[in-house]
């Protein structure tokens, strides 16, 4: 028996198409997507706003990154689990719960990173400085 060709993948331009498709259905899907994009565009502006340095803006890019491709890899999780399912299953529940979980951690780490970006730059702003 013959072995087949592997199916040959599209061009480069098709194959980020197709990711990009993916994005904006979990943009136009996922509640929690489009919050996480309004507040990471809010974060960006209050960084130009401060001056961050390129390490902090690193630390910021990287930090809500994680929430994104979270959120991405969570909104994937849940889409498999109901295509598999649509009865209750504990090992379903716990797949998208353990999904959802990851996205709570990235958040939570973002806020940190956050925190400990911009707390002391608002305090001064607050009392009068720059």
């Amino acid at each position: 028996m013959a072995l087949k060709k592997p199916l040959k993948p599209g061009s480069f331009p098709k194959r980020v198409g197709v990711s990009l498709r993916g994005l904006g259905y979990a943009i136009k899907s996922q509640r929690h997507m489009r919050v996480h994009l309004v507040c990471t565009s809010l974060i960006f502006i209050v960084g130009v706003y401060f001056g961050l340095s390129t390490i902090e803006w690193a630390l910021l890019i990287l930090s809500v990154s994680l929430v994104v491709i979270t959120e991405c890899v969570n909104t994937a999780i849940e889409i498999s689990v109901d295509l598999t399912t649509r009865q209750y299953r504990i090992r379903a529940m716990l797949s998208k719960d353990i999904a959802s979980g990851a996205v709570v951690l990235a958040a939570v780490q973002a806020l940190a990173i956050g925190y400990l970006l911009f707390f002391h730059r608002f305090i001064t702003l607050i009392k009068g400085g720059c």
